[in-house]
């Protein structure tokens, strides 16, 4: 990653129209940047400077539990539980696992992302336009529960080893709630991230 993805750096330095374009090899060697202002230490280091906020770290903390159980505890034991129990082989193994976290994760953005948008707009329309990121976390509470119901299905069933379509609901269920814990939390990040840079300048 250091070595072939360019700097994306965004600042919010006015820059003049006549300015010539960055091109790809600016960005690698960081002059993209330094056309307006000198690289800083600090320029890599603010994501972590934004964890000083409980609005931040608390869901920061609450997403890594539920990407932790909700995907990569999957990614980890699948393949030697479908393996070990079901004889399965790797293709059919990244077919349980892939196919059932695909369509859990895509279900699950269909309905979150609208949803969460949904309740930002009624809690806006009731207030006078006023905009409070918290609107959005009320889209989590689903996920909340369907996360460890998915996890729960799929070890029982692994457990008492049950036919193999019931581990593969169970990554499901998890997936989609994951996802819909996924576009909430970003969502909610985003819009606390924003409003407390508007509050810093």
């Amino acid at each position: 990653m250091l070595l072939s993805f360019p700097e994306t750096l965004y600042h919010r330095d006015i820059l003049p129209e006549n300015r010539k374009p960055v091109t790809w090899l600016d960005l690698m060697t960081f002059r993209g940047i330094q056309r307006t202002r000198r690289l800083q230490l600090r320029d890599f280091g603010h994501v972590f400077y934004m964890l000083k906020y409980p609005s931040v770290l608390l869901p920061t903390i609450y997403y890594s539990l539920s990407f932790g159980f909700g995907s990569v505890l999957f990614a980890v034991t699948g393949s030697a539980a479908f393996n070990g129990i079901y004889k399965f082989n790797t293709i059919n193994v990244g077919l349980c696992i892939g196919l059932s976290t695909f369509l859990g994760t895509l279900i699950g953005e269909a309905a979150a992302g609208p949803v969460s948008d949904r309740l930002l707009y009624l809690y806006r329309k009731r207030h006078g336009g006023e905009i409070k990121p918290e609107a959005r976390l009320h889209t989590i509470w689903p996920g909340t529960f369907l996360l460890p119901i998915g996890v729960a299905i799929e070890g029982a069933c692994l457990q008492y080893k049950t036919h193999f379509m019931g581990p593969v609901m169970g990554i499901a269920i998890a997936a989609f709630g994951l996802q819909i814990v996924s576009t909430t939390v970003f969502a909610y990040v985003t819009d606390v991230s924003s409003l407390l840079h508007c509050l810093a300048d």
